[in-house]
């Protein structure tokens, strides 16, 4: 799929350097910049949820009761 982003001139001039020395197309630049993107997000949205309640000094029967004090 193609697409067209604007980029600042600093990015655009960062973006030549790290193509030059390593030897990349700019399309293969930013392919991978969105690669590793997606990856961080779905890393970080994994690790938001997973063992949330560790470290809580609280039994799930006991907050489930306080849960429903807030009802009455």
């Amino acid at each position: 799929m193609r697409t067209s982003i604007d980029l600042r001139e600093d990015q655009v001039v960062r973006l030549d350097e790290l193509c030059r020395r390593d030897g990349l197309s700019r399309t293969e630049a930013v392919r991978r910049a969105v690669d590793a993107y997606l990856n961080a997000r779905h890393a970080s949205e994994r690790d938001d949820v997973f063992g949330i309640w560790r470290g809580r000094n609280l039994e799930s029967l006991g907050y489930e009761r306080y849960l429903r004090n807030e009802w009455t």
